[in-house]
């Protein structure tokens, strides 16, 4: 009897300190994301890429982390990750932005002939739909 006193008490104490731990963890997470974002606009990539690396570890991590870590890898001229990284956004949502940065990343690797392809034949439904739009606009003899 004393055995299930124990296993009850423990139990009300964990739901009790659940919701303060998971808060805690929540703020943790809001104070990496707002140093990674500062690193990011002062332009400390390393730190930059650091924070951004850590926030990308969350499975709801959101196109903006991906984006960010891949611009951060790239001026850290660490094009493989950062073409890693731009693969994700776009995977995560982020449409034409990832691919302006999978061929930013060409650009900087000197290899302008991967760059129209990152762009141009990758298929993209995002690049697709722009292009769609622009040759409507075309069509019907809007301004461009």
């Amino acid at each position: 009897m004393n055995y299930v006193r124990i296993r009850i008490s423990i139990a009300a104490v964990l739901l009790a300190v659940a919701p303060f731990a998971i808060r805690a963890a929540q703020q943790a997470a809001n104070n990496v994301a707002v140093e990674a974002a500062a690193a990011y606009d002062s332009k400390d990539w390393t730190k930059s890429a650091k924070l951004y690396g850590e926030l990308s570890q969350s499975p709801e991590a959101p196109p903006r982390v991906w984006l960010r870590l891949g611009a951060s890898l790239r001026e850290l001229g660490k094009y493989a990750d950062a073409l890693a990284a731009f693969e994700k956004a776009n995977a995560a949502g982020a449409a034409l932005f990832g691919e302006y940065g999978e061929a930013a990343v060409y650009s900087a690797m000197k290899q302008p002939e991967k760059s129209p392809r990152a762009l141009g034949e990758s298929g993209s439904t995002g690049l697709r739909a722009a292009r769609g739009l622009e040759h409507r606009s075309q069509s019907r003899g809007a301004p461009h």
